[in-house]
């Protein structure tokens, strides 16, 4: 069974893998924001989570307001909406979510001006990843979008959804999986049906390298 990352500090793994997210959509946002494509921009987090961890660190849905919150000053100048779907499919998690997403918000001038604005929509859903992802992906395919992934395993990793994304038009996406599932679940048929490498071969690396072992099979 998968651990629950939020019923706990985040972890090393954990805040690093926040801040690669973060600095992404540091540099993504204000390239797509100040472009020549005459159109609003989307980001998708599908496994939001409450918006902090048990201390109050915050996961991606906070930081990503932040770097919105940061870039005030070009969505005003290009009139650029910025629309975020921000979902989350453990429900008591959803509530969570939605408080700190409205008590952020609240908390920042910028963040409300934008909102009243119009220049900062957004939807806050609480659905399971393979019915709400048919139902975007037509938006995805229309506009400048981000598409983060961060599930905690594999179950949604496969070309249904992989392949789909890297044909998208101008669409950016981090997809996070853990190289320890590999090792620990890399032979079971559940695991394969998803993403088959061999496994043997990755681990003829020494451990510290078993994600560029992995990434050669991909």
């Amino acid at each position: 069974m998968s651990r629950d990352i939020h019923n706990t500090p985040f972890d090393e793994e954990t805040l690093v893998k926040l801040e690669i997210f973060e600095s992404y959509t540091k540099e993504w946002l204000p390239t797509m924001i100040m472009g020549n494509f005459e159109s609003d921009v989307c980001i998708f987090d599908f496994f939001a989570g409450p918006g902090y961890d048990i201390v109050g660190v915050p996961g991606t849905p906070i930081r990503i307001l932040k770097q919105i919150e940061n870039q005030y000053n070009c969505i005003k100048q290009k009139g650029v909406t910025v629309f975020v779907c921000f979902n989350e499919y453990y429900h008591d998690k959803y509530e969570l979510l939605k408080t700190n997403l409205r008590n952020f918000i609240s908390a920042s001038s910028k963040l409300s001006e934008l909102k009243e604005a119009g220049l900062l929509k957004g939807k806050i859903l609480n659905e399971d990843f393979a019915t709400i992802f048919p139902k975007v992906k037509r938006i995805i395919s229309k506009y400048p979008s981000l598409v983060i992934l961060d599930q905690n395993g594999i179950k949604f990793t496969s070309d249904e959804y992989f392949q789909f994304l890297c044909k998208s038009g101008v669409t950016d996406f981090l997809y996070y999986i853990s190289s320890s599932y590999f090792l620990r679940f890399g032979t079971q048929p559940a695991f394969k049906m998803y993403i088959d490498i061999d496994i043997e071969k990755a681990r003829e690396q020494p451990y510290k390298h078993i994600h560029e072992s992995i990434l050669s099979q991909l």
